[in-house]
Formats: C-alpha cells, structure tokens, sequence
C-alpha cells in the first residue's frame, strides 16, 4: 500500500485518522447507513462512497461489479486495512454471517413475529386448520402461510 495520504487533502480533511489497526472515520456528508458520502471533481459532480475512494487511492482499482467491504463492520470507516473486496454474494454472506441481515421481525414490511410464526406452526401440524384460515387469521396471504410452515421462510425460527 502506497502512503496516498496526500493525493487528495480535500478527501484527508473530512477523516479522522488513527493508527493502523484503529477505523479511519469519516466526519462529513455520509448515507442513512452511516456510508461515508465524497463529491469529487469540478463543481462537486461525482459523488462515491468514502471507502471506496480511500481503497481505490491506496490500495487500487476495485473491479466493476465488485463490492468494497468493511471488515470492521464499521460503515463511516475508510481505513484500507479495513478494507477488502468480494463479489455481491461474498457480501451477502458476509452479512448473514454477522447478523446484519434483516430477518422476521426485522424487516420493514413484516406481518408475522417469531412468535405468530410458531403458533402458526403448531396449530397446522395439529391438522385442525387449512393455511387459508390461518391467513385470514393472521392477515397475511395464503402463500406466507404455506411458506412459513414449510419452513421456506422463517428458517430461523424453531
């Protein structure tokens, strides 16, 4: 890694940089994500994300198509070391992996609860209600209730 510190000070003046193995923060414009937002070029024309424009200045070009990972989960974070590139799957996976995916309860437009999910469950395992009741019941379509149950969705809930 080359010491590009000084290849744009505009960009360096918007960091709070640490040591090595502490996240570099970024202290201005960013996403609801917390991703760090840099406008570069001639009349402020371009916008990227911060950690991207800091790998791409240290460390080099990332790939079309790839992504530009935060190892420290840390979004408003542009130190390279942090840093690291993947594929959109790698990603998702690495999402999943730490637990930042929304989930169940966790999604915005979710109708049912850990919860409503195994009561679903149990009551069609008894055999005494058709997953069109149990939709109407529960305000939900009839496919939710089927994907619930056959456990397609709601993988994590026992």
């Amino acid at each position: 890694m080359n010491d590009g510190t000084q290849v744009d000070k505009t960009f360096w003046n918007k960091v709070e940089v640490r040591n090595s193995d502490e996240c570099w923060t970024w202290q201005a414009a960013s996403t609801p994500r917390g991703y760090g937002i840099y406008t570069r070029g001639k009349l402020g024309k371009r916008r990227v994300y911060a950690h991207r424009y800091a790998y791409e200045m240290l460390v080099g070009p990332i790939p079309d198509g790839m992504f530009c990972m935060h190892k420290c989960d840390n979004p408003s974070c542009v130190n390279p070391d942090h840093l690291t590139v993947g594929t959109c799957s790698d990603n998702l996976r690495d999402m999943v992996m730490k637990g930042r995916s929304s989930r169940g309860e966790r999604r915005w437009c979710a109708k049912l609860t850990a919860e409503t999910v195994r009561q679903i469950r149990k009551r069609h395992a008894a055999g005494n209600v058709s997953f069109i009741a149990l939709a109407a019941e529960y305000g939900v379509s009839t496919s939710a209730v089927q994907l619930a149950v056959g456990r397609k969705t709601w993988k994590h809930v026992e």
